[in-house]
Order: structure tokens, then sequence, then C-alpha cells
């Protein structure tokens, strides 16, 4: 007889704050676009004083740290070619993404989370916990989410959506998950 393990049925506090974090990205991410695709592209390109010149270039950036990273909690090697996207095409990609990491996120153990992963990259080296990353993803687009709400009032866009971690944990996350 083969004796198979399998996943607690209870989720630990810590696998909980884990999926948490990635629903709220992904929710985050899905109001963030929503409320920018209420706007032409050309607002979206127009040159800001920021780190990046466009929102269309932060969300870009985003994109690609979350699909960076994503890369890395997957153990895969990441493609640093820059390919060019409309508009449309990036919040796609962006929002295809999100679901994708989510599903991946969601389905890890407590074992996986906290697995050290090897990361390479021209930059650094390091070998960090899974949870770190995929909090590293968290928080880096939670805090371009709000370069592009600064940006966009530069630009008169006034829709921002509310990204706070808080409204989404009393609004918007599933009332099942509660």
């Amino acid at each position: 007889m083969i004796m198979k393990s399998t996943k607690p049925i209870q989720k630990s506090a810590f696998q909980t704050l884990i999926e948490d974090q990635i629903h709220y990205q992904l929710w985050a991410n899905q109001s963030m676009i929503d409320s920018l695709k209420a706007h032409p592209a050309q607002k979206l390109t127009a040159k800001i004083p920021s780190s990046y010149e466009t929102i269309y270039d932060t969300v870009k950036h985003i994109y690609q740290v979350q699909d960076f990273w994503f890369k890395m909690i997957q153990g895969k090697s990441y493609d640093f070619t820059e390919k060019e996207y409309s508009t449309d095409e990036l919040f796609e990609k962006l929002i295809q993404n999100s679901n994708e990491l989510n599903d991946f996120v969601c389905q890890l153990d407590e074992f996986e989370l906290q697995e050290k992963m090897e990361i390479i990259t021209p930059w650094f080296t390091s070998h960090q916990p899974r949870y770190e990353l995929i909090q590293q993803i968290v928080t880096h687009t939670a805090y371009h989410r709000g370069q592009i709400v600064t940006m966009g009032r530069n630009l008169d866009i006034t829709n921002a959506a509310n990204t706070d971690f808080n409204f989404y944990l009393l609004m918007a996350k599933p009332k099942s998950e509660i």
C-alpha cells in the first residue's frame, strides 16, 4: 500500500494571510485596470514627471516585475527581452498574469510557501522563502498603483479605484472566506 500525504483540511493563519494577499493583488489590479479603461490611450501615454514617464509605462513595469517574480516563485527562468503592447494588450496581460499567479499561489501548501527559492538575476543572487517573494510582488505593485493614482490626478483622472487592503477585506473579499 502506498501512502500519500494530503494537504490539511484547515489552512493555517500563515497560509490564509498569503492567500488573502494574493487575492487582494488580483482584485486591486483588476480594479485599477477597470478604472483606467475609462480613459483614452492618449491620456495614459501622456508624459508626467514620475519614476516612469507615463501611466502606461508604470502599468507595464508592474506587469513585467510581477511576471518576473512569478517566474522566480515557480522556479523558472525569465526572458528579459523588452516587448511592446497596445494599452488593451498590456491590461489583458496584467490581468491574465494576476489570475495565473493567484491560482498558483493558492495551490501551495505551507511547506511550499516556506521553501527557499534560488534567485539569480543580472542584479543579485539570493535564496529566499517563496512567501517573501510573494510579499515582494504585492508590496511592489501597491507602491506603483499609488503612483498611478497621483499621476492620474495630474491628468484630471479622478475615478481611481480604492485599492486599500482593508477596503478589500471589508468590501470585496468573498463573504464565504471571512
